[in-house]
């Protein structure tokens, strides 16, 4: 299966931005983990922290079912409204990569997304020593699979806010382990034997971080999916399901209240990836932890709020949302103090 990067080559980021890599994690030596660290440059010369008030960090993981995508942007599965909300309002934005299925495990996965949470609260502000980086309240983001990892953060750090949209949370549904009779992002059905032969062909030791969608990895991820065969790659620890773990916080008496959480979620009511009742389970128990909670749901299927085409995105920066208001005001809602 296919490991090539996902960057687009004919993408690329406003010239008013600036964007630096670094190496966030090292699980394995060959295949350090990256972070993209995206800032305006006219932030960047700013002399010394006095002279702005903090600026807010925004900490994007990347969808694509943990098989696919990359921490590139721009990317044609990342929401368009990311880069143009961050730009417009002079936050700090971080993309990072983790470690894939099949190659690896889900924990392997969720823990890469919380050292990229460390390394974001522990060795950005070195990076930007001029930036008065808020960083009591990162902000993480993510849609579908970044939905999930934005859930697990949110569930592990109450000082963090939630951006989720499209989330997968309860990977126990009987969407994820019932056999479906049809593909997924226009895909065929897959045979079974088709997804052992790409198990069968995989480089023992060697690990996929970034993953375009080609042909292969397409085939692998719909069948996947449609055999319900998700938990045989993430595997069966308690930590890489959010919903045994909120359910498991639910129940304890002990555990304190959220109520200075804030949790933006969103989904397309004709989502046919990840069930809509996805996000009303996760906002059912949100409530009942007593975290602060903005629920969107829109006509649309899965990424639908990636449908910003370049002049929407545009309009955007200059503050025009359109259609998409709705977004705005949850995004402002969030970012609110």
């Amino acid at each position: 299966m296919s490991n090539a990067p996902s960057a687009l080559p004919d993408a690329s980021l406003p010239d008013s931005l600036s964007v630096k890599t670094y190496t966030y994690s090292t699980p394995v030596p060959e295949a350090p983990l990256l972070v993209d660290v995206i800032v305006s440059k006219a932030l960047l010369a700013q002399t010394s922290p006095a002279t702005k008030a903090k600026t807010r960090v925004v900490l994007n993981i990347h969808g694509g079912a943990l098989v696919i995508g990359g921490r590139s942007l721009p990317s044609p599965i990342a929401p368009r409204w990311l880069l143009a909300y961050m730009h417009l309002h002079d936050y700090v934005l971080l993309t990072a990569d983790y470690r894939l299925l099949p190659e690896s495990s889900g924990l392997d996965a969720v823990s890469d997304v919380e050292a990229a949470y460390q390394w974001t609260r522990n060795v950005l502000p070195t990076l930007l020593p001029n930036v008065d980086l808020d960083l009591d309240r990162v902000v993480v983001t993510g849609g579908s699979a970044g939905g999930y990892f934005a859930t697990q953060l949110g569930i592990a750090h109450p000082e963090v806010t939630v951006i989720a949209g499209y989330p997968m949370f309860d990977l126990e549904d009987s969407h994820y382990t019932v056999q479906a009779t049809t593909g997924y992002w226009g895909q065929p059905p897959v045979r079974r034997e088709v997804i052992d032969k790409i198990i069968a062909s995989l480089v023992p030791g060697k690990i996929a971080t970034e993953r375009v969608k080609g042909p292969d990895v397409m085939e692998f991820a719909s069948g996947m999916l449609q055999q319900a065969r998700l938990a045989e790659f993430l595997g069966d620890d308690d930590r890489v399901y959010p919903r045994r773990l909120l359910d498991a916080i639910l129940a304890s008496d002990a555990s304190p209240k959220r109520a200075h959480q804030k949790w933006f979620v969103f989904h397309g009511e004709n989502d046919t990836v990840v069930p809509v009742r996805e996000s009303k389970k996760l906002v059912e128990r949100l409530e009942r932890w007593g975290a602060q909670v903005r629920y969107v749901t829109k006509p649309g299927d899965h990424g639908f709020d990636s449908a910003l085409d370049e002049e929407d995105q545009a309009a955007v920066h200059k503050g025009h949302w359109g259609g998409y208001e709705w977004q705005k005001e949850g995004l402002d809602w969030a970012f609110a103090h």
